[in-house]
């Protein structure tokens, strides 16, 4: 039950890891008004990216390619492709995927009561999780100011006005807040209630 958490918080980080890493490439690309070559090297590193997830054990080829030889890290990716063959990862890299196109949508949603229906719905997902890769890169816990300041920016790219953009993100990161703390009082409800079943099973016996 134990391992089944950890493989699933695994799965998660790496899903968040993903798709952030993947939005900021394409920000990248975009904003450059990239060349054909730098399209091709996305296009590479994200095939790379999605058969690493995959096979972590793999990516010893390229360290050695490298010549960088760190028995920590062998030793990492031995435990990581350990956990990649349990069915749970792929069901929590799975939901973690798909949370990007409701991410997306909250902020069209947001956007569009404010009468702003330009940006679709994919851009505003990529938009959020290239934001959360700089928050991953700064280690900012929650992603607190960074991944706001990201969203504004690349929403008054897109063409939202300063004022509405901020209004958006803070509106947003409210909503998300409140989401996660009815979410974790919840999930310790049930918890405890979990428990509080165990000890009558138990007292029964």
């Amino acid at each position: 039950h134990i391992k089944g958490k950890i493989t699933s918080s695994f799965g998660e980080f790496i899903g968040e890891f993903y798709l952030s890493s993947i939005s900021a490439l394409i920000i990248v690309c975009t904003i450059m008004d990239s060349t054909i070559l730098l399209k091709i090297v996305t296009i590479i590193l994200v095939l790379m990216m999605t058969y690493y997830i995959f096979k972590p054990l793999k990516v010893n080829f390229v360290l050695d390619f490298l010549k960088f030889r760190s028995e920590k890290i062998k030793k990492l990716l031995f435990y990581l492709d350990m956990l990649v063959r349990k069915k749970e990862y792929y069901v929590s890299l799975l939901l973690t995927i798909s949370t990007i196109l409701l991410h997306g949508l909250g902020l069209y949603l947001i956007l569009s009561a404010i009468g702003i229906s330009h940006v679709s719905i994919i851009k505003l997902a990529i938009i959020f999780y290239s934001g959360q890769f700089l928050s991953m890169i700064f280690m900012a816990p929650a992603g607190l100011g960074v991944r706001d300041l990201s969203i504004i920016t690349l929403l008054v790219f897109e063409g939202v006005k300063m004022g509405d953009a901020v209004s958006v993100s803070l509106f947003y990161r409210a909503i998300i807040f409140v989401a996660e703390i009815a979410f974790g009082i919840f999930s310790l409800f049930l918890l405890k209630f979990n428990w509080f079943k165990l000890l009558i099973k138990r007292s029964t016996i």
